[in-house]
């Protein structure tokens, strides 16, 4: 890929965004955690993945090709 296609309209604009999720901290925590169910859930095949905890804050780093 050329870096001149990085602008074509082919591709969507990257767009960040704050999404509220409604549910309990103990279920975001769960799902960080749980490397397996990226594969039956999200149809994901994992070839990396950690998390990192700092105070209230996860970081997942997540590297995954889908299936």
């Amino acid at each position: 890929m050329e870096l001149a296609d990085w602008y074509s309209d082919a591709w969507t604009d990257w767009e960040m965004r704050a999404i509220p999720i409604e549910t309990l901290g103990r279920e975001l925590v769960d799902n960080m955690a749980d490397m397996a169910h990226f594969g039956p859930i999200h149809y994901s095949a994992v070839k990396s993945f950690r998390n990192t905890m700092d105070g209230p804050t996860v970081e997942e780093v997540l590297a995954a090709q889908g299936q």
